[in-house]
């Protein structure tokens, strides 16, 4: 008769070892490379912020609630009372239809010139034209709060002294259209990558 012999499989303590020790230096060699490919916080911040912007312009100017279409004045140089609320309207009207449009922390926007008027739910601080758009009004978003560092803006002059800007200008013109001047928010607004290298 035979005798049945069952077979078992597994690693050996040896083979296990070197297993480890490749692993090792995988993970060496990778966490370095890894550590460094970070998302561009600031970029995609701004990105954001002028999303938002884009959208709520858009919506703000085709309202005819908010900025009918009379006396020779056609867009945001409307300043009489919005139908929906007769106290906003004047040189405020944008700022404070901006911030309803908005996530804010506070109920009330402090629309002031210079100063910040709000501060959306993912803590964008945005600093509102107070205007009637006799010129190119501009939004000054700070993507990061004045609280957190580098607290700076681009400056095409002198890209070194900010290279990692988290300060934007958004100008609006009357007519809804919005642009940006500083090379590096045309350049982030063009990209789409969201790594930063």
């Amino acid at each position: 008769m035979k005798k049945i012999t069952k077979i078992k499989y597994g690693f050996t303590l040896a083979e296990m070892m070197v297993c480890l020790a490749i692993i090792s230096i995988i993970a060496t060699m990778l966490i370095p490379a890894i550590m460094q490919v970070k998302p561009a916080k600031n970029k995609i911040l701004f990105k954001k912020a002028y999303y938002l912007t884009e959208r709520i312009v858009t919506e703000l100017i085709n309202d005819e609630d908010m900025y009918a279409t009379k006396l020779g004045k056609e867009g945001f140089d409307e300043t009489e009372p919005a139908a929906a609320d007769s106290s906003i309207s004047g040189n405020t009207k944008f700022c404070k239809l901006f911030a309803s449009k908005l996530n804010t922390v506070d109920d009330v926007p402090n629309c002031v010139a210079n100063h910040i008027a709000f501060i959306s739910s993912d803590g964008i601080e945005w600093i509102m034209p107070i205007t009637d758009f006799a010129t190119d009004a501009k939004i000054k978003v700070d993507v990061n709060g004045s609280e957190k560092q580098p607290n700076c803006m681009y400056n095409n002059t002198d890209p070194d002294k900010c290279s990692d800007p988290d300060i934007f200008e958004i100008f609006i013109k009357k007519d809804g259209k919005m642009y940006v001047k500083d090379e590096i928010a045309k350049e982030y607004l063009k990209s789409n990558d969201t790594i930063k290298r």
